[in-house]
């Protein structure tokens, strides 16, 4: 299904602010994307490395960065829902493939 897309310039990453490392092979801090948004606070950003198919994830109340390493290449079949977003900031998905259409390459929000 298609989602809607919005793309969000980023912003230079503030001094002390953590940056956490999913990599499905286990090389980084988590293998889930769930993982890292719960272990997260907000403010901070989740790198996502390449791998299979990642489970649908949901962030709820933090304002986020979440990024593919490579544009593209993270798929996440079930998409992303976001809600409850702290007024005053945002959340930011960059090259995800979200849901299933495997020829959609776009940052979005379900």
């Amino acid at each position: 299904s298609l989602i809607s897309a919005t793309l969000v310039l980023g912003r230079p990453l503030l001094a002390g602010t953590a940056e956490w490392i999913v990599d499905p092979s286990g090389g980084g801090d988590f293998t889930t994307i769930q993982a890292a948004v719960d272990a997260a606070r907000s403010g901070e950003r989740i790198l996502v490395l390449p791998g299979s198919a990642y489970a649908p994830f949901t962030i709820d109340g933090k304002a986020l960065v979440v990024r593919a390493q490579t544009a593209g290449t993270v798929r996440v079949p079930g998409g992303a829902l976001v809600r409850a977003v702290p007024a005053g900031t945002e959340v930011e998905l960059f090259g995800l493939r979200l849901n299933d259409d495997r020829r959609q390459d776009a940052s979005g929000l379900e």
